[in-house]
């Protein structure tokens, strides 16, 4: 019985040792495995900011640039702080699927507007200029899931272009694939997004979103917390334009024959606004000093912008 004992003992010990081995060392590729997800993800969002930051445009126009394909499903994480936009990606496969997102990667001189999480392997984008009334930046609307507008006004579908992939025009709701986010202008029943022109106010998620010019497309596609940090980054950009323009006006006031300085004092007091704007909800009140602003602007002798 004790030779029974012993034999049985030593049998379960070596199954016990066997099986620690085994985690262990199934631990320690997955730790591996982990690891270079990490570094994969942050070398594909290092390469997605590398895309995105030198989609720059010339003053007054827009356009599509070709889709971003990945080559396999990928998570975009899309970060805002109230100086900058960044990515970060993770590749979605069953290996390393539960790593956590590679390192965040700033994009630089471009406000980036989608939804916090996109996932997919094609990222679709727009990319239009921002004048308030002088250009602050280049907004980079980006999607993932197809959009379907519905009623859209001309100026609308010119900017987003020919593309019945990614974005479809249609006059019903009922007319929109499955699948696509719904857009509805000046209408609300049955769509994931209402648009109200009169207002200059974009329904989303439950949240209202202001916009004015061309920060509609950004609220079209983004989320609530994305668009309001988002407008609090191109503010305080606008503001530091502001001191820039503000200084040049000085300079061209006591040197140039027949200029003024009154556009400065304007630019000055523009600049203050822009500072303590924290919400979209500012966004019409700024436009009139920027509507303003831009015809004192246009009058004037002098040029800050008309040709930066």
């Amino acid at each position: 019985m004790r030779r029974g004992f012993e034999f049985s003992f030593s049998w379960l010990f070596s199954l016990i040792v066997g099986a620690l081995i085994l985690i262990l060392a199934i631990y320690g590729v997955s730790t591996f495995v982990g690891q270079e997800r990490t570094i994969s993800d942050s070398e594909t969002a290092q390469a997605l900011s590398g895309l995105l930051s030198p989609l720059q445009t010339s003053v007054e126009t827009s356009f599509r640039p070709n889709p971003i394909i990945f080559p396999q499903a990928t998570e975009i994480t899309l970060g805002c702080t109230r100086d900058a936009s960044s990515v970060q990606t993770r590749a979605l496969s069953s290996i390393g699927r539960n790593s956590v997102p590679g390192y965040a990667q700033e994009t630089a001189g471009v406000a980036v507007f989608g939804n916090t999480t996109l996932t997919g392997t094609t990222v679709h984008s727009l990319v239009v200029p921002f004048l308030f009334p002088y250009k602050i930046s280049d907004l980079v609307i980006v999607w993932t899931q197809p959009l379907c507008l519905v009623s859209a006004p001309e100026a609308v579908l010119d900017t987003f272009g020919s593309d019945n992939h990614s974005v479809q025009a249609v006059q019903q709701v009922r007319g929109c694939r499955k699948g696509t986010r719904i857009i509805c202008f000046d209408q609300t029943q049955g769509c994931d997004v209402a648009v109200d022109s009169y207002l200059r106010r974009v329904t989303t998620g439950g949240k209202s979103l202001y916009y004015e010019g061309a920060l509609l497309y950004g609220a079209l596609v983004a989320s609530p917390q994305v668009y309001e940090c988002q407008i609090g980054v191109l503010m305080h950009r606008g503001a530091a334009l502001a001191d820039l323009y503000a200084g040049a006006s000085a300079l061209i006031g006591a040197h140039g024959e027949g200029c003024s300085t009154a556009v400065g004092t304007s630019v000055v007091q523009y600049g203050r606004s822009l500072r303590s704007t924290n919400s979209s909800k500012q966004l019409a009140g700024l436009a009139e000093q920027a509507e303003i602003l831009g015809t004192d602007e246009r009058s004037s002798i002098c040029s800050l912008w008309r040709n930066a």
